[in-house]
C-alpha cells in the first residue's frame, strides 16, 4: 500500500492539515516522522523512492527576540544602589554593563582587570572563537564603572576578574544570570529576565 502514495497526495494532506491551523513546527515534526519511516521502507527495499524528498515545507518562524521597554530601562538606570550594600551595586554595574555594550553574559563573566581601560574608555572582549573585540564605554558606564571600582577595590579581591562576588572571586556564568534576574524582578519586569534580554534591548533601542 505504501508504493501507492505519491507525492502530490503527500503535499495535499500537509496543505490541509496547514489550513486547519496546524502550526508549521507540527508538520515538521509529521515530515520528520514519514521521512524516518519512508526512508526504512526504502532502505528494505520496499520502495525504490522516497516521495518525502519531493515536499517542502514552510520554514518555521523564528521568535523576535525579546527586549525591554526604553522606560523600563530608564527606570533602572537612574535606580542608583545604596553604596553600602556590594551585591544590589554589582547587579546594578553587571546589568548597566550589559545594556550599554550588548555583551553575552559569557563574555561578562570572563573579563579580567586588564579588559578595562579606562583611559582610552574602552572594553577588551574574548568573544565566541577565541576573537577579541574592543567595545567602547560611553559616558553614563563610565562613571557606574568608576564607582563600581571604588567599591570592589574595599573587598581586597583574590583574583583579577572585574565583577567579584562577595567572596572576592570572579562571578560565574550563573551568578551573572542569577544577579541579572533578580535585578529585573525587583523593577518589576515581566516575562523573560536574562543577561540576554538585556543584550536584546541594547541592539534595538540602538535600532
Amino acid at each position: 500500500i505504501i508504493d501507492k502514495v505519491s507525492p502530490d497526495q503527500i503535499r495535499s494532506w500537509f496543505t490541509f492539515l496547514l489550513s486547519e491551523g496546524v502550526t508549521a513546527k507540527s508538520l515538521h515534526r509529521k515530515y520528520a516522522a514519514l521521512n524516518a519511516y519512508y526512508k526504512y521502507a526504502v532502505r528494505h527495499a520496499q520502495l525504490t523512492q522516497n516521495p518525502m524528498e519531493q515536499i517542502l515545507l514552510p520554514k518555521i518562524p523564528r521568535r523576535l527576540p525579546q527586549f525591554l521597554d526604553e522606560q523600563v530601562v530608564n527606570e533602572f538606570l537612574l535606580s542608583k544602589p545604596f553604596i553600602q550594600d556590594y551585591t544590589a551595586v554589582l547587579s546594578y554595574t553587571i546589568a548597566a554593563t550589559l545594556y550599554y555594550t550588548g555583551l553575552r553574559r559569557s563574555e561578562l563573566a570572563g573579563l579580567r582587570m586588564e579588559s578595562l581601560d579606562m583611559h582610552e574608555r574602552q572594553l577588551r572582549v574574548r568573544g565566541k572563537g577565541a576573537k577579541d573585540r574592543i567595545v567602547p564605554i560611553n559616558p553614563d558606564l563610565f562613571d557606574i564603572l568608576t564607582e563600581y571600582l571604588k567599591v570592589r577595590q574595599t573587598l581586597q579581591a583574590l583574583d583579577n576578574a572585574l565583577f567579584i562576588s562577595e567572596l572576592k572571586r570572579g562571578i560565574s556564568e550563573r551568578q551573572v544570570y542569577e544577579l541579572v534576574r533578580n535585578l529585573l524582578s525587583l523593577l518589576g519586569v515581566r516575562g523573560k529576565k536574562s543577561p540576554h534580554v538585556l543584550r536584546h534591548s541594547f541592539a534595538t533601542h540602538l535600532m
